[in-house]
This record gives structure tokens, C-alpha cells and sequence, in this order.
């Protein structure tokens, strides 16, 4: 496979995103060129939940140090599987990347209902909250 294209990822959805997405994600970091992260950054908010995961994800990856402060209001998606993934890839961090002010961060982010899409229907159904993702993340923090 090929070096990680922005264009290509963006362009892409449903299974086509994921077939091209978790490779990088899971086996071949050494072919993202670190500029992903600049153009992923600037275009984070815009994403859909679906891209909004992978880019998560990859971005964490490319500049852990920078990104994790950037992740952290994501635990306060709606979609349960964004939510999950800002949680996901913040624990695997390790305690000494998360400053005070992270910490705080962390400790200030809203309790939200947290949803996901119903298979069959497609209506977005309540799941939960991320009360537990945050208390967790502060108790491995303390």
C-alpha cells in the first residue's frame, strides 16, 4: 500500500473508508506523512462522525503531544462511537502527556447523552452517557 492520501480518505465513506482507514490505523503508521496531521487538524470540525473517528485516530498517532488537548473536547460528542474513540485513543496516552491544564480539561467537560444510529431503523438511539469515559480517564490521571 501506498503512502496515506487526504484527498483519497476524504473522498471516501462506508466500507470504503474503513478498507482504506484501519490499515494505517492499525499496521502502517511509517506511511503517514507527518503533513496529514496539519491538513486533518484544519478540517476536524468539518468532518463527519464516520471520518471525525479515523481522524482522531490518526492524528493521536502522528503528534500524540499536540493532539491530546485537541481530543479532549471530543469526549463531549454526541455520537457514542466519536466519543469512544476521544476516549480511546486519550487512555493510551501515558499519565507524564497529561498537564494540569488537560487534567482540567478533562474534569470540564460536560456530561452528555451519547447516541448511536439503530441498524435496522436508522434513528439515532440513546446508549449511555460519558460520565464513565471521563471519571475513568481522571482516576488513571490522579
Amino acid at each position: 500500500m501506498s503512502q496515506f492520501c487526504v484527498d483519497k480518505f476524504l473522498a471516501l465513506s462506508g466500507a470504503e473508508l474503513h478498507e482504506y482507514s484501519e490499515p494505517f490505523v492499525n499496521e502502517l503508521h511509517d506511511a503517514i506523512p507527518e503533513a496529514v496531521y496539519e491538513s486533518l487538524q484544519s478540517k476536524l470540525q468539518d468532518l463527519d462522525e464516520e471520518h471525525t473517528i479515523y481522524a482522531l485516530e490518526l492524528n493521536m498517532l502522528l503528534k500524540p503531544n499536540e493532539f491530546v488537548g485537541f481530543a479532549i473536547p471530543y469526549l463531549s460528542h454526541s455520537d457514542s462511537a466519536v466519543c469512544c474513540t476521544a476516549y480511546r485513543t486519550i487512555e493510551r496516552q501515558p499519565t507524564s502527556l497529561i498537564t494540569n491544564d488537560l487534567c482540567n480539561q478533562i474534569r470540564a467537560t460536560p456530561i452528555v447523552d451519547l447516541f448511536s444510529t439503530h441498524v435496522r431503523t436508522g434513528e439515532k438511539v440513546l446508549v449511555g452517557t460519558n460520565e464513565e469515559f471521563i471519571r475513568n480517564l481522571l482516576a488513571k490521571i490522579a
